[in-house]
């Protein structure tokens, strides 16, 4: 180079505008982090309000927060993030949306309706398999809690009562074999999320936790009806 001087490419155009772009797509899966945050805890929120309405015999409403739950999932979907934050805004958020959904399925069946209620699957939900089984599993956890409601609430009379125990036992089991299709066909534990204690095999035990429960209510009855 003449007179030592030294020629310093100059960052092209190309180069300059890649960049850019990237820094643009960074900033926007920021901002869109934060609003997954919100469609979340909205969802999460929606879910435990329309099973509270279902204790109150209020299936309507419950249905009418379903809905709900579906449209922020559906904007949930729409952001831009990082493939392992969506993968666990995805599962999280469906997991409670599926968990209301079941619950509203079942729910004529503890009341005394004999019809067997259709479940849609993870496809015809749009959701990931995951979450539709951790989903079912936390349904069947929550039967005992909403019996205790419907009878608090008085949503059937008294006398009537224990045969919706009865019902919780049967609702329970018929959740408990829906699971326990899938965990003889999985030749690995399906985990919903990473966090510990939330894998398939520990939502299996929940489930036979929760049956468990509801003999022991069923039989606490009985010894009193014999009293």
């Amino acid at each position: 180079c003449e007179g030592g001087s030294m020629l310093v490419p100059r960052e092209s155009h190309l180069t300059r505008t890649a960049a850019e772009g990237m820094l643009e797509h960074f900033e926007e899966q920021r901002r869109h982090i934060g609003r997954a945050h919100q469609f979340r805890n909205k969802i999460c929120h929606l879910s435990k309000v329309g099973i509270n309405e279902l204790g109150k015999g209020s299936i309507f409403e419950a249905e009418i927060r379903f809905t709900e739950c579906q449209m922020a999932f559906d904007e949930l979907e729409k952001l831009n993030l990082p493939e392992d934050k969506m993968w666990e805004f995805r599962n999280d958020a469906a997991q409670e949306m599926i968990e209301l959904m079941v619950l509203i399925k079942f729910y004529p069946s503890l009341i005394g309706d004999d019809s067997e209620p259709q479940i849609p699957d993870d496809q015809e939900m749009v959701v990931p398999e995951t979450a539709w089984l951790a989903g079912i599993a936390d349904a069947a956890g929550e039967i005992n809690k909403l019996i205790v409601d419907i009878e608090f609430n008085q949503v059937v009379p008294q006398a009537l009562i224990a045969g919706v125990y009865e019902s919780g036992v049967t609702v329970i089991q018929k959740m408990a074999k829906i699971l326990d299709k899938f965990a003889l066909v999985y030749p690995l534990v399906v985990s919903n999320t990473r966090r510990r204690g939330q894998g398939f095999s520990s939502k299996l035990r929940y489930v036979r936790m929760a049956e468990l429960r509801a003999k022991e209510n069923v039989i606490k009855l009985r010894r009193m009806s014999h009293n």
